[in-house]
């Protein structure tokens, strides 16, 4: 989600999305999206049928301006211990939870990443 809004607002491809551990989420080896995912982001035009799901390597933290993590799984070190991690701990996990859950979640995320746009503004002035 926050990939889709950050790009759409920037017009550019520079956010990429990556998950901390694949294997052991919803979804396991199948790396496209959770269907509700697509559904509450197509709902507001973002169609993310075609993306698929990306493990987070240290090469995609040592190549990023900031990280941001939305999860409590353990972190690795190399992502831990970086001056470049922002967390949103206040932005829940929606995995089997209701349709309108998601969508809070997904209004959670788009002002978060609205105001990191904003931040980003600011600091790079």
């Amino acid at each position: 989600m926050a990939e889709a809004f950050y790009n759409s607002y920037i017009g550019s491809k520079k956010a990429t999305s990556a998950g901390l551990d694949l294997k052991h989420s919803t979804k396991g080896d199948d790396l496209s999206l959770p269907d509700s995912v697509i559904e509450v982001m197509n709902e507001i035009g973002h169609d993310l049928s075609s993306h698929r799901r990306k493990e987070l390597t240290e090469q995609m933290v040592n190549d990023a301006d900031i990280v941001v993590v939305t999860s409590d799984y353990p972190l690795p070190s190399y992502l831990e211990n970086s001056k470049k991690l922002v967390r949103w701990d206040e932005i829940p996990d929606a995995a089997r939870t209701p349709m309108d859950f998601h969508r809070k979640v997904r209004d959670m995320v788009k002002k978060r990443v609205l105001e990191l746009i904003e931040q980003t503004k600011t600091t790079s002035k």
